[in-house]
């Protein structure tokens, strides 16, 4: 056998899983599953990822109402009556397309219908003497339920339009209507919608109301009215969390009780103003529609009521102090009432941006070409739709998942102010929808503002998510902040309004605990605008002389500024605080309106300025405070992520892992077979006795060539000594063998290296042999054969 050195000598024996994987079987297998893991990952990743993002269909129009005028010519006249809602002609062309049942179901879901099976409408009007309108109206069969100013509510039998629908003028009841004297609009109702996203109320203290009442102060005398669409139990709760007695009336059409059964909003909203001034006399009214409302408003003034909280609002309008609703309260105000508003829960549902269309398919891009806008519904909505100039011409659609268009809104442009378009739609789901803008004639880009009620937007913008009445020049406005920290809630609408005006002007506690929705569960600026409503009476009480603008600058002057330093359209001038019994007043310079700007990806955030000023001693120490994104609470168990991770991450690393140590293995072989070839080379590359340089291989011989012949010297014969004598080995059947521990060949049994994989072979109990230090020999660390050169074992990578 040869004692040369074997180039994978210093490769020490493995035992175990380590010694089988490390085998090229076990890494190919190793390999494959590490393959496998990963590409299973890869697979469940993205099928996980296509049902949380699901593909975004692309917008598409679906046939206009001039085509449809064209395939029903019974239908045109409607069709093409630019002073009907559009909502109405959908209504019809279902009809006409799925029968009677579909375009009832379609009326359900757009709110045409009441809880009576009426069609409700609503009539504008160029004038308020309408009481020869009204007699005509009644002569046709039709229910007349409100008159107030402009606005006239009115209800139609679905039997009525049932007949008319199989007459062969199926849309003459709708013609009737637009083309009576007077009224030049036919839209649908908008109904106020609740501000809420539900005992001793927490935020009393924070308010210094406590310390008030301990004075004496709980507002007797004062008359405050919560005006809401709805009191269910109230009576539950006199004597205890509400007065002994209140006085109710409604304007709800249809609801003739205010425990209506409709919503618990307002009993919520009439315990905080009773936990604040208990001894305060209150009226419990309903109304929905804006007609309702304004003549809510009239009797509540012919009542004598100082303070009106109405946490509610309308979507449509510019918000810029000049709509119908923003006149309800700046006429209220006028009158000597206080009116106290919610500002709005619209700064994650609102967009507001310049018309963009860079690729001049006539869609809106919100973001990029993004031209749908994912909506995240939660329940019953309103989508609605306005922009300046009104005789510019835009449509709103509303698209599913599927990119099927569910309901749009396509009015004709009018002589107004500003246009619009509104839809209202009961969602059955919480499925994505699509929001979509298109240009159905418009000449130039318009500013527009997109305000959605429960739910959440893809490209929400804070800014200008006020919702009328808010946006009143005499409103109080209140934002909401959470009672425990005073953090700005994520929801709460932010101002200014359209033509600059600072608002909110207050923020008030919400997350309190009432009987309506349980412990610290009535959210929303719903509850924050009664705080200050009942804040407004016991300073009224103690100040009889104030008027109602001197009781508003009271509030504003003591409020504690929250956020950046001074009035902004966050918190406005400040958190709610009563400040110490007996405060004086001092004057409050309005902020200046600020014109607002807008680029075309996004509105420009115009902050109102103020002289600020504060009475000495009123108010505690002011502290920073930071407006919290919706996020989900760190004590939760985020099940999604456990499991996202168990199904994709975990295989994933797993994978990697495993091809990364495959590599790894290879790699390291590599480079050992590397530096063991340096170390021993292969015998053909040894020097030569030849010189110092080994002869040139490659070159070939010179041409033979014969030399002159001449015979040589005579030369006796000699003959080799014969070889010394050496006892016959024994075959290899002879020899005693053993097998190999790293790959079972057969070896012999005194042999210290396989034959077949090379590698060195130490029994356990022997250690391996070393060389002194400098000398040939072995590496002291793992008996690896080294050079006398060497200073690093290429084996174990220790110094010796």
């Amino acid at each position: 056998m040869s004692n040369s050195p074997n180039p994978n000598s210093h490769k020490l024996p493995q035992s175990g899983w380590m010694q089988r994987l490390t085998t090229p079987r076990g890494l190919a297998i190793l390999g494959g599953v590490s393959a496998v893991l990963l590409v299973a990952a890869i697979v469940i990743g993205v099928i996980l990822y296509r049902q949380i993002n699901p593909s975004q269909p692309q917008p598409s129009l679906p046939p206009s109402l001039a085509e449809m005028a064209e395939k029903y010519p019974e239908l045109a006249e409607i069709l093409n009556d630019p002073e009907l809602d559009s909502v109405y002609k959908e209504f019809l062309i279902t009809y006409q397309e799925k029968g009677w049942d579909a375009a009832v179901e379609l009326a359900h879901k757009r709110g045409l219908v009441n809880k009576d099976d009426e069609v409700l409408l609503t009539l504008e009007l160029d004038t308020t003497e309408s009481g020869d309108l009204v007699n005509q109206l009644e002569g046709y069969g039709v229910r007349v339920a409100t008159v107030s100013g402009k606005l006239i509510d009115i209800a139609v039998p679905l039997k009525l339009i049932e007949e008319a629908a199989k007459s062969e003028n199926p849309g003459e009841w709708l013609g009737q209507l637009s083309s009576l004297e007077h009224v030049v609009r036919v839209r649908l109702p908008q109904p106020s919608v609740e501000e809420q996203w539900g005992v001793e109320l927490e935020s009393l203290d924070g308010i210094n109301a406590s310390t008030w009442q301990e004075a004496g102060f709980s507002g007797e005398g004062i008359k405050i009215a919560i005006v809401d669409s709805g009191f269910t139990g109230y009576q539950d709760l006199l004597g205890s969390d509400l007065p002994d007695e209140v006085i109710t009336r409604s304007f709800y059409d249809g609801y003739p009780d205010v425990d209506n059964g409709v919503t618990v909003h307002g009993k919520g909203c009439a315990e905080i103003v009773y936990d604040i001034a208990p001894e305060a006399t209150m009226y419990l009214v309903t109304a929905s529609t804006q007609a309702e409302t304004e003549q809510a408003i009239d009797w509540l003034i012919s009542e004598g009521v100082q303070i009106i909280s109405h946490s509610g609002s309308w979507m449509i309008g510019l918000m810029d102090g000049n709509g119908n609703g923003a006149k309800i309260a700046d006429n209220a105000f006028a009158k000597g009432v206080l009116w106290v508003n919610s500002s709005g829960n619209y700064a994650y549902s609102h967009y507001y941006g310049k018309f963009a269309d860079k690729d001049s398919d006539g869609w809106h891009e919100y973001s990029g070409d993004d031209e749908m806008m994912t909506y995240t519904p939660y329940g019953t909505a309103i989508i609605a739709l306005s922009w300046a100039e009104g005789d510019q011409d835009y449509d709103l659609y509303l698209d599913d998942k599927n990119g099927n268009t569910v309901a749009s809104s396509e009015n004709a442009p009018t002589d107004g102010s500003f246009g619009e378009e509104y839809i209202y739609y009961e969602f059955s789901d919480n499925e994505p929808y699509y929001i979509s803008v298109y240009n159905a004639g418009a000449t130039k880009a318009v500013n527009f503002n997109l305000l959605i009620s429960n739910g959440e937007v893809e490209y929400p913008v804070a800014e200008y998510s006020l919702a009328t009445p808010a946006d009143a020049r005499n409103s109080l406005t209140v934002g909401a902040i959470n009672w425990a920290d005073n953090a700005l809630e994520y929801y709460s609408s932010q101002g200014p309004s359209f033509d600059g005006r600072l608002k909110p002007e207050l923020t008030a506690a919400a997350k309190v605990s009432t009987n309506a929705y349980g412990d610290g569960a009535f959210d929303g600026t719903s509850a924050s605008a009664p705080h200050v409503a009942g804040a407004a009476a016991l300073v009224m009480q103690a100040n009889p002389g104030f008027s109602n603008q001197q009781v508003r600058d009271y509030l504003i002057n003591h409020s504690i500024d929250e956020g950046s330093y001074g009035p902004d359209n966050e918190f406005g001038h400040g958190r709610l605080y009563l400040g110490e019994p007996g405060a004086e007043i001092a004057e409050i310079e309005e902020p200046t309106p600020v014109s607002p700007e807008v680029t075309e990806t996004s509105p420009a955030a115009v902050k109102a300025t103020a002289t600020y000023s504060s009475t000495p001693g009123a108010t505690p120490t002011r502290k920073a405070t930071t407006t919290p994104k919706p996020s989900a609470s760190s004590k939760e168990v985020d099940f999604f992520g456990l499991g996202l991770f168990a199904c994709v991450g975990l295989p994933a690393l797993l994978g990697l892992g495993g091809l990364a140590f495959v590599l790894g293995v290879v790699y390291i072989n590599r480079r050992q077979k590397t530096a063991s070839q340096a170390a021993y080379p292969p015998r053909w590359e040894q020097p030569s006795n030849y010189g110092s340089q080994p002869p040139d291989w490659q070159t070939p011989p010179p041409a033979y060539q014969s030399p002159p012949y001449s015979p040589p010297p005579y030369q006796p014969p000699s003959y080799p000594s014969p070889p010394p004598y050496r006892p016959p080995e024994p075959s290899p059947e002879e020899i005693p063998t053993k097998p190999c521990p790293m790959c079972g060949h057969r070896i012999p049994v005194n042999a210290r290296f396989c034959t077949h994989c090379g590698k060195l072979i130490l029994p356990k109990s022997e250690p391996a042999p070393l060389g002194p230090r400098g000398l040939p020999g072995h590496c002291p660390h793992c008996g690896f054969s080294l050079r006398s050169t060497s200073k690093f074992c290429p084996n174990c990578g220790k110094r010796v």
